[in-house]
């Protein structure tokens, strides 16, 4: 008997840990307009040590979402905007479960696209 694990864990734990995101579907549904559907957000900071020892702080933008709550799932090259800050979709992993972990690049405020919605 198999589980199903994006029923059983990962919809619980959207119930309990999303934020509202703003799509906008720029790859996914070319000349469709942006819309509302939630993920896990996380951002962590890490520090690199240089060659000449001084450290470079970056951090790493990632959304979870669970990939049954979208006829069309997002893709590489789409919009999210989170929090007033807008990101495009880059690389993914699959969670086998049901979901898809994306790391998200910052864009500039002169690169923002909204589809016509407000974000």
């Amino acid at each position: 008997m198999s589980i199903d694990w994006s029923n059983v864990v990962l919809g619980p734990c959207m119930d309990q840990f999303a934020v509202p995101v703003y799509i906008n579907p720029l790859r996914s549904q070319p000349n469709q307009l942006a819309y509302w559907a939630r993920g896990v957000w996380e951002a962590t900071p890490y520090t690199i040590v240089q060659e000449n020892e001084a450290p470079l702080v970056t951090t790493v933008f990632k959304l979870g979402l669970r990939l049954v709550e979208f006829m069309v799932p997002p893709t590489q090259g789409d919009q999210v905007t989170i929090d007033g800050d807008t990101f495009t979709l880059d690389a993914y992993e699959y969670d086998g479960q049901g979901g898809v972990r994306w790391v998200c690049k910052a864009k500039a405020p002169s690169q923002e696209t909204h589809g016509g919605l407000t974000a």
